[in-house]
């Protein structure tokens, strides 16, 4: 009877060791993975993960329209410090300001524009964002992930990681097609 037990005990132990992980082969985790390591070079490392949550999904279309509020927003209160500062007869301060909103108001349009040429794709997933905890080894180091986010598009692209969900979509804009070019063309000239 002890024998028959103890090798039920070795069986079961042999068999859970040999459970596949599920996230091993998860293209997101090793994705999360790939842009975690990116920053330490080629170095060979493993990963485990204990968690991987879907949290929302993002449209290309709401992606544009946080986008759009984000310049609008900054055009209005650049115009209030603008205001302020021409009365306060602050010249430097009111010129910078003025170039912001010009600045800003050149991107508006821009991605406006950009909306209107993708209208067909503006119902398309942008990205997904992801709650997630994970174990990374590289050698005798270790980088612990617990409760960090990731948003990562439909074909595996991490767009961002992050320790803090409010930080998640500072870089998210990169979804919207020619969004870069768009900001990195209407830079204000330097003086």
């Amino acid at each position: 009877m002890k024998r028959s037990l103890l090798a039920l005990f070795a069986i079961a132990a042999v068999i859970s060791s040999c459970t596949p992980d599920p996230y091993k082969d998860n293209p997101v985790c090793k994705a999360i993975v790939q842009a975690a390591m990116a920053q330490y070079g080629n170095i060979e490392y493993d990963f485990s993960f204990t968690s991987l949550e879907v949290l929302d999904s993002t449209l290309l279309g709401t992606e544009f329209d946080r986008r759009i509020e984000t310049f609008e927003s900054r055009i209005k209160a650049n115009s209030s410090l603008y205001e302020k500062y021409v009365k306060e007869r602050k010249k430097k301060n009111a010129q910078i300001k003025a170039d912001l909103v010009q600045h800003d108001k050149k991107v508006l349009a821009d991605l406006i524009a950009l909306k209107g040429e993708n209208t067909a794709r503006l119902g398309e997933t942008a990205y997904y964002d992801y709650k997630f905890t994970a174990l990374i080894k590289a050698g005798d180091k270790k980088l612990e992930m617990t409760d960090c986010y990731a948003a990562v598009t439909p074909d595996c692209e991490v767009l961002t990681l992050a320790t803090d969900k409010k930080d998640l979509h500072k870089a998210t804009g990169k979804v919207i097609p020619g969004y870069y070019e768009t900001i990195r063309t209407s830079e204000p000239e330097e003086q």
